[in-house]
Protein backbone atom coordinates (compact mmCIF):
# COMPACT_ATOMS: atom_id res chain seq x y z
CA UNK A 1 0.00 0.00 0.00
CA UNK A 2 1.36 3.44 -0.95
CA UNK A 3 1.79 6.20 1.61
CA UNK A 4 -0.89 8.35 -0.07
CA UNK A 5 -3.40 5.53 0.37
CA UNK A 6 -2.47 5.25 4.05
CA UNK A 7 -2.86 9.00 4.48
CA UNK A 8 -6.24 8.93 2.71
CA UNK A 9 -7.61 6.89 5.60
CA UNK A 10 -8.14 10.15 7.52
CA UNK A 11 -11.52 11.90 7.66
CA UNK A 12 -12.81 15.21 8.96
CA UNK A 13 -14.70 14.61 12.21
CA UNK A 14 -18.30 15.81 12.09
CA UNK A 15 -21.16 16.14 14.56
CA UNK A 16 -24.94 16.30 14.26
CA UNK A 17 -26.50 19.17 16.23
CA UNK A 18 -30.01 19.71 17.53
CA UNK A 19 -30.12 23.38 16.50
CA UNK A 20 -32.18 24.10 13.38
CA UNK A 21 -30.05 25.71 10.69
CA UNK A 22 -26.90 24.34 12.30
CA UNK A 23 -27.57 20.69 11.60
CA UNK A 24 -23.90 19.74 11.51
CA UNK A 25 -20.60 21.04 12.80
CA UNK A 26 -17.07 19.85 12.12
CA UNK A 27 -13.68 19.94 13.77
CA UNK A 28 -10.80 17.57 14.32
CA UNK A 29 -9.64 14.52 12.40
CA UNK A 30 -10.46 10.81 12.56
CA UNK A 31 -9.07 7.86 10.62
CA UNK A 32 -10.29 4.43 9.59
CA UNK A 33 -8.46 1.18 10.19
CA UNK A 34 -9.17 -2.54 10.08
CA UNK A 35 -8.09 -4.67 13.02
CA UNK A 36 -8.92 -8.39 13.24
CA UNK A 37 -11.30 -7.87 10.30
CA UNK A 38 -13.29 -5.29 12.26
CA UNK A 39 -13.48 -1.68 11.11
CA UNK A 40 -12.85 1.19 13.53
CA UNK A 41 -12.82 4.97 13.36
CA UNK A 42 -10.21 6.48 15.69
CA UNK A 43 -9.82 10.08 16.85
CA UNK A 44 -8.53 12.06 19.82
CA UNK A 45 -10.73 11.90 22.88
CA UNK A 46 -10.86 15.66 23.38
CA UNK A 47 -12.19 16.13 19.83
CA UNK A 48 -15.46 14.41 20.70
CA UNK A 49 -15.46 14.97 24.46
CA UNK A 50 -18.46 17.30 24.58
CA UNK A 51 -20.69 15.17 22.30
CA UNK A 52 -22.83 12.09 22.86
CA UNK A 53 -22.09 9.00 20.79
CA UNK A 54 -25.31 9.53 18.80
CA UNK A 55 -24.01 12.87 17.50
CA UNK A 56 -20.71 11.59 16.10
CA UNK A 57 -20.43 11.43 12.31
CA UNK A 58 -17.59 10.02 10.15
CA UNK A 59 -17.83 10.42 6.38
CA UNK A 60 -17.53 7.36 4.16
CA UNK A 61 -15.52 9.40 1.64
CA UNK A 62 -14.68 13.13 1.47
CA UNK A 63 -16.79 13.44 -1.68
CA UNK A 64 -19.65 11.19 -0.53
CA UNK A 65 -22.15 12.89 1.77
CA UNK A 66 -22.93 9.74 3.71
CA UNK A 67 -21.82 8.70 7.17
CA UNK A 68 -20.49 5.43 8.49
CA UNK A 69 -22.77 3.47 10.86
CA UNK A 70 -21.01 3.16 14.21
CA UNK A 71 -22.46 1.21 17.11
CA UNK A 72 -20.57 2.51 20.15
CA UNK A 73 -18.09 5.00 21.52
CA UNK A 74 -15.08 3.71 23.43
CA UNK A 75 -12.86 6.19 25.27
CA UNK A 76 -9.69 5.24 27.10
CA UNK A 77 -9.23 5.75 30.82
CA UNK A 78 -5.82 6.73 32.15
CA UNK A 79 -4.36 4.61 34.93
CA UNK A 80 -2.22 7.58 35.94
CA UNK A 81 -4.36 10.56 36.97
CA UNK A 82 -1.41 12.97 36.83
CA UNK A 83 -0.43 11.88 33.32
CA UNK A 84 -3.61 11.26 31.27
CA UNK A 85 -2.55 12.53 27.82
CA UNK A 86 -1.67 9.09 26.48
CA UNK A 87 -5.29 8.02 27.04
CA UNK A 88 -6.63 10.84 24.85
CA UNK A 89 -8.06 8.44 22.28
CA UNK A 90 -11.59 7.54 21.23
CA UNK A 91 -12.63 4.53 19.15
CA UNK A 92 -15.85 3.99 17.20
CA UNK A 93 -16.58 0.40 16.02
CA UNK A 94 -18.20 0.49 12.57
CA UNK A 95 -20.96 -1.86 11.38
CA UNK A 96 -19.50 -3.41 8.21
CA UNK A 97 -22.75 -5.06 7.14
CA UNK A 98 -24.67 -1.80 6.85
CA UNK A 99 -22.90 -0.15 3.89
CA UNK A 100 -21.06 -0.91 0.65
CA UNK A 101 -17.28 -0.78 1.12
CA UNK A 102 -16.85 0.20 -2.53
CA UNK A 103 -17.86 3.70 -1.39
CA UNK A 104 -14.39 4.08 0.11
CA UNK A 105 -13.00 4.34 -3.45
CA UNK A 106 -9.50 5.89 -3.26
CA UNK A 107 -9.71 6.49 0.49
CA UNK A 108 -9.98 3.07 2.14
CA UNK A 109 -9.11 2.17 5.73
CA UNK A 110 -5.64 0.78 6.28
CA UNK A 111 -5.12 -2.68 7.72
CA UNK A 112 -3.50 -2.16 11.11
CA UNK A 113 -2.88 -5.88 11.51
CA UNK A 114 -0.55 -5.74 8.50
CA UNK A 115 1.32 -2.65 9.64
CA UNK A 116 4.48 -3.24 11.63
CA UNK A 117 3.96 -0.90 14.56
CA UNK A 118 7.04 1.17 15.27
CA UNK A 119 6.77 3.63 18.16
CA UNK A 120 10.41 4.71 17.91
CA UNK A 121 11.30 5.28 14.23
CA UNK A 122 15.02 5.32 13.41
CA UNK A 123 16.57 8.70 12.52
CA UNK A 124 16.81 7.83 8.83
CA UNK A 125 13.13 8.43 8.17
CA UNK A 126 10.47 11.07 8.63
CA UNK A 127 7.00 11.31 10.13
CA UNK A 128 3.99 12.37 8.09
CA UNK A 129 0.30 12.90 8.86
CA UNK A 130 -2.80 14.17 7.09
CA UNK A 131 -5.51 16.13 8.87
CA UNK A 132 -8.14 18.82 8.51
CA UNK A 133 -7.01 22.16 10.00
CA UNK A 134 -9.83 24.49 10.99
CA UNK A 135 -8.65 27.26 8.64
CA UNK A 136 -9.04 24.97 5.61
CA UNK A 137 -11.98 22.72 6.45
CA UNK A 138 -15.35 23.06 8.12
CA UNK A 139 -18.96 24.03 7.42
CA UNK A 140 -20.13 27.32 5.95
CA UNK A 141 -23.52 27.78 7.59
CA UNK A 142 -24.47 30.67 5.28
CA UNK A 143 -24.17 28.53 2.16
CA UNK A 144 -24.76 25.15 3.86
CA UNK A 145 -21.60 23.82 2.22
CA UNK A 146 -19.12 21.36 3.69
CA UNK A 147 -15.53 22.31 2.91
CA UNK A 148 -13.14 19.37 3.11
CA UNK A 149 -9.52 20.34 2.47
CA UNK A 150 -6.89 18.10 4.05
CA UNK A 151 -3.30 19.20 4.64
CA UNK A 152 -0.28 16.88 4.82
CA UNK A 153 2.51 17.83 7.20
CA UNK A 154 5.92 16.23 7.70
CA UNK A 155 8.15 16.18 10.75
CA UNK A 156 11.03 14.58 12.59
CA UNK A 157 10.79 12.72 15.85
CA UNK A 158 12.62 14.62 18.59
CA UNK A 159 12.23 12.04 21.35
CA UNK A 160 9.91 10.92 24.09
CA UNK A 161 7.51 13.50 25.48
CA UNK A 162 7.15 14.24 29.21
CA UNK A 163 3.77 12.49 29.01
CA UNK A 164 3.78 8.70 29.27
CA UNK A 165 3.58 6.76 25.99
CA UNK A 166 3.82 9.98 23.93
CA UNK A 167 6.45 11.34 21.55
CA UNK A 168 7.53 14.78 20.34
CA UNK A 169 7.70 15.72 16.66
CA UNK A 170 9.26 18.85 15.16
CA UNK A 171 7.35 19.89 12.03
CA UNK A 172 9.32 20.83 8.94
CA UNK A 173 6.98 23.26 7.18
CA UNK A 174 3.63 24.59 8.40
CA UNK A 175 3.14 27.23 5.70
CA UNK A 176 0.24 25.28 4.12
CA UNK A 177 -2.02 26.21 7.04
CA UNK A 178 -2.23 28.95 9.68
CA UNK A 179 -3.12 26.71 12.66
CA UNK A 180 -2.67 23.19 13.97
CA UNK A 181 -6.20 23.25 15.36
CA UNK A 182 -8.09 20.41 13.69
CA UNK A 183 -5.17 18.00 13.28
CA UNK A 184 -5.89 16.20 16.56
CA UNK A 185 -6.79 12.59 15.80
CA UNK A 186 -4.64 12.36 12.66
CA UNK A 187 -2.81 9.06 12.07
CA UNK A 188 0.97 9.48 12.13
CA UNK A 189 3.12 7.34 9.83
CA UNK A 190 6.86 6.84 9.64
CA UNK A 191 8.52 6.65 6.21
CA UNK A 192 11.98 5.20 5.71
CA UNK A 193 14.34 7.01 3.32
CA UNK A 194 17.18 4.51 3.48
CA UNK A 195 16.37 3.01 0.08
CA UNK A 196 14.89 5.51 -2.42
CA UNK A 197 13.70 2.65 -4.64
CA UNK A 198 11.76 0.92 -1.88
CA UNK A 199 9.94 2.92 0.76
CA UNK A 200 8.96 1.34 4.06
CA UNK A 201 6.00 2.59 6.08
CA UNK A 202 5.05 2.13 9.70
CA UNK A 203 2.10 3.29 11.77
CA UNK A 204 3.66 5.39 14.54
CA UNK A 205 0.62 6.62 16.48
CA UNK A 206 -2.13 9.22 16.81
CA UNK A 207 -1.58 12.98 16.95
CA UNK A 208 -3.16 14.58 20.03
CA UNK A 209 -1.93 18.20 20.08
CA UNK A 210 0.49 20.68 18.59
CA UNK A 211 1.79 24.23 18.84
CA UNK A 212 1.89 26.18 15.59
CA UNK A 213 4.43 28.84 16.64
CA UNK A 214 7.03 26.35 17.82
CA UNK A 215 6.14 23.84 15.08
CA UNK A 216 5.91 21.10 17.69
CA UNK A 217 3.40 18.25 17.80
CA UNK A 218 2.76 15.35 20.16
CA UNK A 219 1.46 11.91 19.33
CA UNK A 220 0.40 8.85 21.33
CA UNK A 221 2.46 5.83 20.40
CA UNK A 222 0.79 3.11 18.36
CA UNK A 223 0.99 0.47 21.10
CA UNK A 224 -1.60 2.34 23.18
CA UNK A 225 -4.14 2.04 20.37
CA UNK A 226 -3.17 -1.57 19.68
CA UNK A 227 -3.77 -2.57 23.31
CA UNK A 228 -7.16 -0.86 23.28
CA UNK A 229 -8.21 -2.55 20.03
CA UNK A 230 -7.04 -5.91 21.33
CA UNK A 231 -9.24 -5.49 24.38
CA UNK A 232 -12.24 -4.38 22.30
CA UNK A 233 -11.87 -7.16 19.71
CA UNK A 234 -11.33 -9.88 22.33
CA UNK A 235 -14.44 -8.73 24.21
CA UNK A 236 -16.56 -8.75 21.05
CA UNK A 237 -15.36 -12.24 20.12
CA UNK A 238 -16.42 -13.63 23.48
CA UNK A 239 -19.85 -11.98 23.55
Amino acid sequence: MKIQTLLNSSRMMMFENELEGFDYSAHGTAFLCFYHQQLYAVTAGHVIGSYDAEALRVMIHPEVREFLPHNAQVTLVSAEQDDPDYADLAILPIELTMFDQRCFRDSPPFDLSEQLVNSTPPPTGKLVFRGFPSDKSGINFDTAKIKVQPVILEGDRVGRAPMAHCHVMRLRDVSHCSTLDGFSGSPVFWISNQDPTRKEYRFAGVLIKGTYVSKTAYYVEAEVLMRALNKISSTSRTD
